[in-house]
């Protein structure tokens, strides 16, 4: 269950086990987002490929070297911070 917590846009106290803030509506997630996970594979995989093609293998096994190592950061992001709390809004049209 989440714990109580202050809204860091509104300020509104937002009760425990709540997912969305009565102020201004903002979300609270737990663990990695999406777009933070597929940065930490992107990053893993271009430096194990660039090492692998550095080391003189084929392309192709550089490739699986780069896409082990995506999916294997992804893995290791999502586990590392399955506990982490960050709030999310959604931007208002004008």
């Amino acid at each position: 269950m989440l714990p109580e917590e202050k809204c860091p846009f509104c300020h509104t106290i937002v009760p425990a086990g709540a997912t969305v803030c009565t102020g201004c509506h903002a979300e609270r997630v737990v663990g990695i987002q999406q777009d933070a996970m597929k940065g930490w594979g992107i990053v893993a995989a271009v430096g194990a490929g660039v090492l692998a093609n550095h080391e003189g293998t084929s392309l192709l096994n550089a490739l699986g070297w780069g896409l082990g190592a995506m999916f294997g950061a992804m893995v290791l992001a999502s586990v590392a911070f399955r506990n982490q709390i960050t709030w999310r809004r959604l931007k208002l049209p004008n």
